[in-house]
């Protein structure tokens, strides 16, 4: 689609949650290039400085054990993330 002479390109990301399909829109703005900790897969997750795959792991099992994050700084409930590590990602996370 295209807005003057901007495209906007989107695009819908469909996983699975549990046994349901969840799906969410993809835009191009720079909000989009953060990583989403509430609908983020193991290996989208593994992108982030610090966090490897038990870690990654870990925010999924919070994540289905109490439900979606409400700020960023929810993440740091996760069993092994810390301030050091929250530092490191804050900029390149979102809910």
């Amino acid at each position: 689609m295209t807005s003057g002479n901007t495209l906007l390109a989107n695009a819908i990301k469909i996983y699975r949650f549990g046994h349901r399909l969840r799906y969410h829109v993809v835009s191009t703005t720079s909000e989009s290039k953060k990583i989403n900790i509430n609908l983020a897969t193991s290996t989208e997750l593994k992108t982030l400085d610090g966090i490897g795959e038990v870690k990654a792991n870990a925010i999924i099992a919070y994540r289905e054990e109490f439900g979606n994050f409400s700020t960023i700084e929810d993440i740091k409930k996760v069993n092994g993330i810390k301030d050091e590590i929250f530092n490191r990602i804050k900029d390149y996370i979102t809910v």
